[in-house]
């Protein structure tokens, strides 16, 4: 199954969106590669996979970002720069 998550960061002080998810017991989530993030189960295989962020501005234009685990909890981070953007 798929699915999209999209966000709107409208505060100019604000420079990431918090996405917190149900895992399933047994199961953590890791980093993977190329930005990625990795489901796992007890026995090490990846379940799921959460796609490299990306994050544009109001006119197009791409924005460096990447995400951050927060620790003890089941809360993905995506900071975006947002230098520059409009």
């Amino acid at each position: 199954m798929e699915g999209r998550i999209v966000t709107v960061i409208d505060d100019e002080n604000t420079n990431y969106a918090d996405f917190t998810f149900d895992i399933p017991v047994g199961h953590t989530l890791r980093y993977g590669t190329d930005g990625k993030l990795d489901l796992m189960n007890n026995q090490g295989d990846t379940v799921a996979t959460v796609d490299a962020p990306w994050a544009m501005d109001a006119v197009g234009k791409h924005l460096p970002t990447y995400y951050e685990l927060i620790p003890a909890s089941s809360t993905i981070r995506q900071h975006v720069d947002t230098k520059g953007a409009t």
